[in-house]
C-alpha cells in the first residue's frame, strides 16, 4: 500500500525526522497513523500493566499408578525399581518421599513419577483434569536386578532393597537386614516386605 505525501510526513514527524518539537503535532500524527494501521495495536492481553499472561502447559508424558487402597505392593514394586522407597502408615496410607518432603496417598489417589524421576501423590479429580492416557500401562519386567516377590529367589550374592527401602544381604545362611540388629527373621516375615530389587552398588 502506497502512502500519501501527508502520511509520509506523519511518519517523519513520529520518527522525529522533520525537526518538529511540538508534542501536539507528534500526537496528532501518531493518532492518524494508528487509524491507518489498526492491526499494529498491541493485543489487549499484552498491554495489561500487571504482566498477566495466559499460558499453556507443555505436553509432558509421566508414569502413574492409581492406589486402590489394597494393592500397595504393585506401587512399591514400581517405585523400588526406580530406587524410591515407599512406606505405609498404620491406617493404610502410603508414605511417598517427594521433592518437598514426605506426603501420604490414600485410596483412589494417583502416584506420579515426574519428568525428573521424582514421585508424588495426586488427588483423582486433579489428575483427571490434568492428564490423559498416553499409552498402555507400564508394567516392570523381571530382570537380573529384580524385582523378586520372594527373598529366597534372590541370588545369595545380591544385596537387595525391600519395599520400605531397607537393605538385605545373605549372611551366615540367613537373610539379614543392614538397618536392623535383631533377627534373623523367618522367610515369611521377610517376604511381607516384597518386592525386592537389587541395591545399587555402594547403597548398602
Amino acid at each position: 500500500m502506497a502512502l500519501t505525501a501527508e502520511q509520509v510526513e506523519d511518519v517523519r514527524i513520529v520518527l522525529g525526522l522533520n525537526g518538529s518539537q511540538d508534542i501536539k503535532v507528534v500526537l496528532d500524527a501518531q493518532a492518524r497513523l494508528r487509524a491507518l494501521f489498526p492491526a499494529t495495536e498491541p493485543a489487549e492481553e499484552e498491554t495489561k500493566a500487571d504482566g498477566l499472561r495466559k499460558c499453556r502447559k507443555k505436553p509432558v508424558e509421566v508414569e502413574a499408578m492409581q492406589y486402590d487402597g489394597k494393592d500397595w505392593r504393585s506401587i512399591a514394586q514400581w517405585m523400588a525399581a526406580h530406587g524410591a522407597p515407599m512406606g505405609r502408615t498404620a491406617s493404610g496410607l502410603l508414605r511417598i518421599h517427594t521433592l518437598e518432603g514426605e506426603m501420604t496417598a490414600g485410596s483412589d489417589d494417583w502416584i506420579i513419577r515426574g519428568v525428573q524421576g521424582e514421585f508424588y501423590p495426586c488427588k483423582p479429580d486433579i489428575f483427571a483434569q490434568t492428564y490423559d492416557p498416553a499409552s498402555l500401562p507400564v508394567v516392570p519386567a523381571p530382570t537380573e536386578t529384580g524385582p523378586w516377590q520372594r527373598i529366597e529367589d534372590v541370588p545369595a550374592n545380591v544385596t537387595v532393597l525391600d519395599c520400605d527401602g531397607l537393605s538385605w544381604s545373605y549372611v551366615d545362611s540367613h537373610w539379614r537386614c543392614h538397618e536392623d540388629v535383631d533377627g534373623p527373621y523367618s522367610l515369611r516375615l521377610i517376604n511381607d516386605l516384597a518386592p525386592f530389587v537389587a541395591a545399587e552398588e555402594g547403597s548398602a
